[in-house]
């Protein structure tokens, strides 16, 4: 283990460390989990500091292959710019991976962080049914969205969220958070007046939450999911003979400023 020189003040952390040629990951060398552990492991010993079961390995993988693509969603579409506009390859993923926010790929964060601050303490308290129709109350109270609800394209649903709850439930990992999911879909509902289905960055937030993944993790997972897909539309954009920038611009563009107007003199 490295220990700081005279004077040097120490940096102190718990995920790693290096022990002689190689470096640890919450204490398992990397060459010894190199071999013995897929990357799916790895990912889960990161974010829990404990390797995972077959079970949680399999619902951990679901979930990175799930959003591994997603066609040229903003995501992409910076990406392929970067690449047009002659940046390089790592800047246009960072730039890919930055377009992640509130409302495309990243709402899940949002509901993960409601489930593990309030939403299971509320359950433990007063009873999931109880729980779920306070926060939704609480939210819709100041206008609020719900967030992990809806979706711009499945409106009877995201075929996603399906398969991942599907997938939990087989495999037993389904618990108090995917149960809180799907009654406060029954409360919003009720506020509503109509059934708005959970997406699949609410059941992915229920899942990483009943794994004890910590919310924070939300938005890294995804990320690191779709990094190669990011890769591959930036390759496939550098491969392009005589690429130019304008090339990306959207076509159908309709301006609805001012007509053109003289500078005012001063």
């Amino acid at each position: 283990m490295s220990t700081p020189t005279t004077g040097q003040a120490a940096y102190r952390t718990s995920v790693s460390a290096m022990e002689g040629d190689f470096a640890t990951l919450y204490g398992y060398p990397v060459d010894e989990l190199s071999g013995s552990v897929t990357f799916t492991d790895a990912m889960y010993l990161a974010a829990t500091g404990e390797l995972p079961n077959d079970a949680q390995r399999a619902m951990l993988d679901r979930i990175l292959v799930l959003g591994a693509a997603h066609g040229v969603a903003p995501s992409g579409a910076v990406a392929r710019s970067l690449i047009a506009c002659g940046s390089p390859i790592q800047v246009a993923m960072a730039g890919g991976a930055l377009s992640v926010g509130d409302v495309h790929a990243g709402a899940g964060e949002q509901i993960a962080e409601l489930f593990q601050e309030r939403g299971l303490v509320l359950a433990r308290e007063l009873g999931v049914e109880e729980a779920a129709r306070r926060l939704v109350a609480g939210i819709s109270a100041t206008g609020g969205r719900v967030p992990g609800f809806g979706h711009q394209l499945h409106h009877d649903g995201d075929p996603r969220a399906q398969i991942v709850l599907a997938a939990a439930k087989s495999l037993g990992l389904a618990s108090v958070a995917c149960e809180l999911l799907m009654a406060m879909e029954g409360a919003l509902a009720e506020v509503k007046g109509r059934l708005i289905p959970a997406n699949v960055d609410g059941v992915i937030a229920a899942v990483l939450t009943d794994l004890s993944i910590d919310w924070r993790f939300s938005r890294p997972i995804m990320i690191v999911g779709r990094a190669m897909a990011l890769a591959a539309l930036s390759v496939e954009e550098m491969k392009k003979p005589n690429r130019r920038w304008r090339e990306l611009m959207v076509p159908a563009e309709v301006y609805t400023g001012p007509a053109p107007r003289p500078v005012p003199q001063r």
